[in-house]
């Protein structure tokens, strides 16, 4: 199993098991994150000096980190056409019988 086998294989596990953004709410004291809801229009990002997130206080000897959570494809429409996909990784021919091609250029779109 080569290294490029290993990452494709552990995408493929986070694609299938996407994570949870968790639920927005207001920060009560400098030691709790502070969410942000940002349209896929804004133009000013957290990490930048006129958001709002840098007039929030931070305790010393600290430095913000920040974790992106984006909803780029419908979990669902994957799910659906997981199996012809592993018929073709199995070498085997999908239900109705015809070899189909699985790429990346598939159905999937944005939600």
């Amino acid at each position: 199993m080569t290294m490029q086998n290993i990452v494709r294989y552990w995408h493929a596990v986070e694609l299938l098991q996407p994570q949870a953004a968790p639920q927005l709410k207001k920060r009560e004291s400098d030691y709790q994150p502070y969410y942000q809801d940002l349209p896929l229009t804004a133009k000013v990002l957290p990490w930048m000096p006129t958001n709002p997130l840098a007039k929030e206080n931070l305790p010393e000897k600290r430095a913000w980190s920040h974790t992106l959570y984006a909803h780029l494809y419908d979990n669902l429409v994957v799910t659906r056409r997981l199996p012809s996909c592993t018929a073709l990784i199995k070498g085997t021919k999908s239900r109705n019988g015809a070899r189909q091609r699985c790429s990346r250029s598939s159905s999937i779109r944005k939600a």
